[in-house]
């Protein structure tokens, strides 16, 4: 019987394995320290739990009817939505971890500005794949997790499901999300009895200065976003992704896709549900809590004749400076 601890969130087994076992043993010794730092937290960390551990669904339950929609959780628990965390890498395709989401306000089938979410995709690690050997293997089981957690929901016949998991290219992709703005926190009231904590909510709600680059004045999306970005400024805050560089530095909105698209990264996630009654739909979200960057992208492919002379013929056909090939 396996069971989580309710403090450390770590797996612990009554069998013989032994505790905070991991899901796929490390590959080998001569890993170096740092694989086996990332290997190990993402096996004993205290928040939330990897999600390549084996038949997890039996530890997890929604909260149902919450604010954000119903909330993946440890079982006979509510105060905590269990966070999930893995290592992966972001594909390359369908990327729009952009500081603007790619929005375009003549699409009307984008929805409003302010609804806006960044979202990428998560793929086993393959550029990596020879250091971080243990990702790889446990991605199926992380897809095997996360098709479980969705059907612990209820659904009635004629019900649409708008899954996390989506399966293109000849491979299965797991699509992250992110949330680009948050409204403001009404002002305080004036009603003396409860003026104090009001006053104490609205300091912990205020936005963190991070520096011009974090800005929402700043913000660095497109020309056909910036009206609609200053419509917004009086009304809501800026989101930057938790995202950090190799070098544990908050990555800046104007270095998302140079920094992280093809990246290899570690992901701490929740999973969210919403039902939309009027057209019998049940949307899965998996919203980023943090991400860290533990490789960079592998370079793009370079042509052979990018550097090519047009006026000294054909490349294919000389072997030596100022030699053509004979016939």
């Amino acid at each position: 019987m396996v069971e989580i601890n309710s403090t450390a969130q770590t797996v612990a087994t009554t069998q013989s394995h032994s505790p905070a076992e991991p899901s796929t043993p490390p590959p080998n010794k001569s890993r170096d320290s740092f694989v086996d730092f990332v290997f190990n937290k993402l096996h004993t960390s205290p928040n939330g739990i990897y999600a390549a551990t084996p038949d997890l669904v039996n530890h997890a339950e929604y909260f149902h009817g919450g604010r954000g929609g119903d909330v993946l959780v440890k079982k006979h628990t509510t105060h905590q939505e269990l966070i999930l965390r893995g290592l992966f890498e972001i594909s390359r395709d369908d990327f729009y971890f952009t500081p603007d989401a790619s929005y375009n306000p003549a699409n009307n089938f984008q929805g409003k500005f302010e609804d806006a979410k960044l979202s990428c995709r998560l793929i086993a690690v393959h550029n990596q794949c020879d250091v971080f050997t243990f990702a790889q293997a446990d991605y199926p089981i992380i897809l095997k997790n996360l098709r479980a957690f969705e059907k612990l929901i209820t659904k009635e016949k004629g019900d649409e499901s708008v899954s996390v998991m989506q399966f293109s290219g000849g491979y299965e992709s797991i699509k992250l999300s992110h949330s680009l703005f948050k409204k403001k926190p009404a002002p305080p009231s004036n009603d003396s009895h409860d003026k104090t904590s009001e006053n104490n909510a609205t300091i912990q709600d205020a936005p963190i200065d991070l520096g011009p680059d974090f800005k929402m004045s700043q913000w660095p999306v497109q020309n056909r976003c910036q009206n609609a970005l200053e419509k917004l400024i009086p009304s809501h805050d800026v989101q930057p992704l938790p995202a950090w560089n190799k070098n544990k530095l908050l990555i800046p909105p104007k270095d998302y896709e140079e920094t992280l698209r093809g990246a290899t990264v570690e992901v701490h996630m929740a999973l969210v549900h919403h039902y939309i009654k009027k057209e019998k739909r049940h949307v899965f979200n998996l919203m980023l809590r943090e991400l860290i960057v533990r490789a960079d992208p592998a370079p793009m492919p370079e042509s052979p004749f990018k550097r090519r002379r047009l006026d000294a013929g054909p490349s294919t056909e000389v072997t030596t400076k100022g030699k053509e090939t004979q016939h």
